[in-house]
């Protein structure tokens, strides 16, 4: 057999030379036209091969992509639709564009946007817990107008507010009337995916002056509360009532709860009842459990602020304060001898080490209404002479009323610090006499721990105090 590879006789070159001569270009060289013709095959190769690299490029970038995309979504790091900024909202500055509205009797209270700042508006974009995508959603500062046919008064402010409603109608504002004023609830946001938030309004009857009302509860005083979406708040027994969005879903470990509020005009306040469950918490009871003393908000630092006081009849309340480790006295006794029976309540408001300070309220049984009664304190510091008198390392104390006089000496330095004079307002402690009237007994007390004075004292028909016994404290 013959090995193509080896060399002939004719030039020593294999035989595929020779037939390679009958290939595509033959014996003759290339010419100028095969040659460029040649380069533009090669050209065109290049040039798809460097296309499909982009396009494989360009799918692998969408890839990564579409796989970090579904990463933020579901860490929930992916902006919402339709974000509030300067490319896509629209921004505008119109004084007259009212966003909510609540009319009065007398007038009415307008929110509008503080001209100052521009309001960014736009579609919401994305149907989700806060609206449907065709809703307006619109952001900035607002204030609150109150106007009526002679005045217009801005009220309060609301900065960085966001609103998101239906359309671009003003909202109407919630009126709930109690009897003293009308309160509107401003509900910037009319869905939630938890709770709205809302902002409250007084407008006082007849006429009145209308301001913001802050909510004063044991975590602090806040300018705006909320309540769980379909559940409206209400007035019930005289107090305001909002649901709760507390634990998981809305509940806490006894179910459902509601938070009350009493509405204190005097403080533009709602202050937060106290509450176990939906009850309200009894401090002080008559015998017969028809008057009672509520407390109006939770205990803090041992002291229950703001109370009321129930009867079958109706209810007030009162800016009172009463410790917690002690329970109102609540009597019903002719105290002001017209012959009917008034409510009396006694609150201790004060405890420590050689101290105990009482107060006294009377109120009209019908009405509710606070009768004046004397502050024995006050009363017995005026009417009992009294002198501390430091003279050769000894202290002299005297206290005269009423023909009766008390005297004590001590030796000085007995007490680091001794008063000017007898003070009588540390240990007070009153009560209702057998025949239904009032009586207080008081210690005088002329050092830090020295009460050599007792002081009884007894209310008349007008509630003043008599003064009617002095002796020495044993």
């Amino acid at each position: 057999m013959r090995n193509d590879h080896e060399r002939t006789e004719d030039g020593g070159k294999p035989d595929w030379y020779a037939e390679a001569g009958e290939g595509p270009f033959g014996r003759q060289a290339p010419g100028l036209e095969d040659m460029a013709a040649v380069e533009k095959r090669i050209a065109d190769r290049a040039s798809r091969r460097r296309r499909r690299n982009r396009l494989i490029a360009s799918a692998s970038a969408m890839a990564i992509l579409a796989v970090l995309a579904s990463t933020l979504l579901i860490r929930g790091a992916w902006p919402p639709a339709a974000p509030l900024s300067s490319e896509n909202a629209e921004p505008t500055a119109d004084p007259d564009i009212v966003r909510a509205i609540g009319e009065t009797d007398g007038g009415r209270i307008i929110v509008t946007p503080d001209a100052s700042v521009p309001e960014k508006r736009e579609a919401l974009g994305a149907a989700s817990c806060y609206g449907v995508d065709t809703d307006v959603r619109t952001e900035g500062s607002y204030k609150a107008i109150y106007e009526t046919d002679e005045s217009r008064e801005v009220i309060a402010s609301l900065p960085d507010l966001s609103f998101i409603q239906p359309s671009e109608e003003p909202a109407p504002m919630l009126r709930l009337t109690f009897p003293d004023a009308d309160v509107f609830l401003l509900v910037p946001q009319y869905r939630d995916c938890h709770a709205l938030t809302f902002y409250a309004f007084a407008v006082e009857k007849n006429g009145g002056a209308a301001y913001p009302l802050a909510f004063v509860t044991a975590d602090g005083t806040l300018d705006n509360s909320y309540y769980m979406p379909g559940d409206e708040p209400e007035i019930r027994d005289g107090r305001l009532v909002l649901s709760t969005t507390e634990g998981p879903g809305g509940e806490t470990p006894e179910g459902g709860q509601a938070r009350l509020f009493r509405l204190d005009l005097a403080s533009r306040t709602f202050i937060q009842a106290a509450a176990s469950g939906n009850a309200e918490e009894i401090l002080g009871q008559t015998a017969d459990g028809t008057v009672a003393v509520l407390a109006d908000s939770p205990k803090k630092d041992g002291s229950y602020q703001g109370l009321t006081v129930r009867t079958p009849n109706g209810s007030a309340s009162f800016p009172w304060t009463s410790v917690s480790s002690y329970e109102p006295v609540v009597r019903l006794a002719d105290a002001n001898r017209d012959g009917r029976d008034e409510i009396v309540v006694i609150l201790t408001t004060g405890t420590g080490t050689e101290l105990h300070m009482e107060e006294l309220h009377v109120l009209d049984a019908s009405t509710l209404a606070e009768l004046p009664a004397e502050d024995a304190a006050e009363a017995v510091q005026s009417k009992v002479v009294s002198s501390i008198e430091k003279r050769n390392g000894s202290v002299r104390v005297t206290a005269e009323a009423n023909g009766e006089k008390i005297e004590k000496t001590y030796d000085e330095a007995d007490a680091t610090f001794w008063n000017d004079e007898i003070g009588y307002g540390a240990i007070v402690y009153y009560r209702v006499l057998d025949d239904g009237t009032l009586g207080a007994t008081l210690f005088g007390r002329v050092s830090i721990t020295e009460f050599p004075v007792k002081v009884e004292v007894r209310y008349g028909a007008d509630l003043k105090v008599e003064v009617v016994g002095l002796s020495e404290n044993a």
